[in-house]
């Protein structure tokens, strides 16, 4: 019997190119924390005025009452 039939050979293929698409999608969507936190942790502690994102932009009337 010939071990390498053209069926597992195109069988291996898919599996390599199916487990290959999987990890190249999950590395697409990890980040890379070592950078996130090194940037985000010298940018807030360096800036001594308060972003413009900490300010609100609309305010709500209470609710409460009904």
């Amino acid at each position: 019997m010939n071990a390498f039939t053209r069926k597992r050979i195109t069988k291996a293929a898919f599996g390599i190119a199916a487990s290959g698409a999987l990890i190249f999608s999950l590395a697409a969507c990890s980040s890379n924390s070592g950078t996130a936190t090194d940037t985000s942790s010298t940018s807030s502690s360096s800036s001594s005025e308060p972003s413009a994102a900490s300010t609100p932009a609309a305010s709500i009337a209470d609710l409460s009452n009904g």
